[in-house]
């Protein structure tokens, strides 16, 4: 049964990083108002669509609709279908000439065109071979040589992507360049999931997938949407745990996802200037209005690092940021930011105290 009516103590853990717990409305005197969700894989996780309403056949109709919605524009993004847009703009025949695009992949190239220019280069979308090169090495548990990873790189590189302001257009001049969404369009997606309950009278909702969420109006007589950001180390400790209303929430970072190389702790994060990934312990968690921007802002954070990290958050006043990573020997003991430092680890956080915390 697809429909579930969430009550008392009931609490959802995200597969990443975040916790967001439930609240009953009827235990607030709003009979007619019951919790509702619906969970299904998609985009390599669970996706999870929440919302509060007094009316089950309106929120039946569009859980069924955004679920359909999800699944057309997966189809545009995703780099394992061969049929999707991301996939057909890089067939051989195509390159070298200009593609008109959809609106949705017109909207996603602008985006990550402009947090390429952003990070000078840290954030890349061209790196689909370099991805590919990794997930065979996860799957048969080895570790490729630098002569892989070096050829991969050859066929990356945002340079060799053009794009047409005019017409919506892209012309790919480099063949072998496979484009890769994976850091953008599953807060994208998220996004217009979250807009398109929102539009159709499903106000208290909430869409999440992995680490990346988006949430609106707060569940009936609450501040907001009760958010937990686990520790990086998966240590007991007391977490961070605040408020949500009409915002989202992406943490990126080597919780789950990592692999020991040469005696580095390797993130799942690809750095496209080295081929191989951000070097490990790191978390980068990010709140602010959309879910796109979230979630293609921590992954950008994460490959810049800490000290780059946190100066790229001087040009987004309006992302709340917080990294934490291993406190090396040659760190200084007061970088850019608000920082402690402990258990051999620091945080640093720009905007984060501004958040409604939750003692």
């Amino acid at each position: 049964m697809w429909r579930s009516r969430l009550g008392l103590g009931n609490s959802i853990t995200a597969l990443l990083l975040a916790l967001i717990v439930f609240l009953p409305a009827k235990a607030f005197g709003q009979a007619d108002v019951e919790g509702y969700e619906i969970t299904f894989p998609s985009m390599g996780t669970l996706v999870s669509l929440q919302t509060f309403s007094d009316d089950t056949q309106l929120v039946e109709t569009v859980f069924e609709e955004a679920q359909s919605e999800i699944d057309r524009l997966v189809q545009i993004f995703s780099d394992y279908a061969e049929s999707s847009e991301a996939r057909t703009i890089c067939q051989p025949a195509n390159v070298s000439r200009w593609q008109k695009v959809s609106a949705e992949m017109w909207e996603v190239l602008l985006i990550s065109d402009q947090w390429n220019r952003l990070s000078d280069g840290a954030f890349d979308a061209s790196i689909g071979q370099l991805s590919i090169l990794w997930r065979k090495a996860r799957k048969q548990n080895k570790i490729p040589s630098q002569a892989e990873i070096d050829a991969a790189r050859q066929l990356c590189g945002w340079q060799h992507v053009e794009l047409d302001h005019e017409s919506h257009a892209i012309k790919i001049t480099l063949e072998g360049l496979r484009l890769d969404f994976g850091a953008v369009a599953k807060g994208y997606i998220i996004e217009k999931a979250f807009q398109f309950l929102s539009t159709r009278g499903l106000s208290r909702s909430m869409v999440r997938a992995g680490g990346d969420l988006r949430c609106g109006d707060p569940p009936p007589d609450r501040a907001g949407w009760k958010i937990e950001i686990a520790n990086i180390d998966g240590s007991d400790d007391k977490p961070s745990r605040f408020w949500l209303t009409n915002g989202a929430v992406s943490s990126s970072g080597d919780l789950h996802q990592f692999i020991e190389i040469n005696g580095k702790r390797r993130s799942h994060v690809l750095d496209p200037k080295t081929g191989i990934g951000v070097e490990g312990p790191m978390m980068v968690t990010v709140v602010t209005t959309n879910a796109t921007e979230a979630d293609v802002s921590d992954t950008t954070i994460c490959i810049l690092g800490h000290e780059a990290g946190m100066e790229l958050c001087k040009k987004r006043p309006d992302l709340k940021v917080r990294i934490v990573s291993r406190l090396n020997d040659s760190d200084e003991t007061q970088p850019t930011g608000n920082q402690q430092t402990g258990n051999q680890m620091r945080v640093s956080q720009h905007g984060f105290d501004l958040l409604e915390s939750i003692e």
